[in-house]
């Protein structure tokens, strides 16, 4: 009897190493698909990441360049502004308008036609933006 008490024993030792060993099996498949899944879906987090970054970069390089543009637009307007203002600083309308008038008024006019007709092909949509004429004339 006391042979039959040692096998029972050797076996329920046996059978739970076993069923410890089959446990362990499975609960580590199950870790590794679990971790497999992961993997992939930091693999397209990460690739997802980096085409942000670089459309970021792409972003900010334009953003540069054009900014670099428009300082340049900055400095030529500049340039114009101190031009137009040395202009104004020689000429002296209340002289040119006691001495010549008639010469004033005609400056001005043209001027003011040149204005309008600029104004009229930056407005018009049907303008043709070469001779600033529009087509409906």
């Amino acid at each position: 009897m006391l042979k039959v008490y040692i096998f029972l024993l050797i076996m329920g030792i046996l059978g739970s190493v076993g069923y410890g060993g089959y446990m362990y099996y499975i609960d580590t498949q199950e870790r590794m698909a679990v971790l497999r899944e992961n993997n992939s879906k930091l693999t397209v987090a990460n690739e997802a990441k980096d085409a942000t970054i670089n459309e970021m970069l792409t972003t900010q390089n334009k953003a540069q360049e054009l900014n670099q543009q428009l300082t340049l637009r900055l400095q030529k307007a500049e340039e114009y502004s101190d031009t137009l203002r040395s202009k104004f600083a020689r000429i002296n309308i209340l002289k040119d308008a006691l001495e010549q008038p008639y010469n004033l008024e005609g400056r001005i006019n043209n001027a003011v036609k040149d204005l309008l007709i600029g104004l009229r092909s930056d407005t018009d949509p049907n303008a043709d933006r070469v001779s600033g004429e529009s087509e409906e004339e």
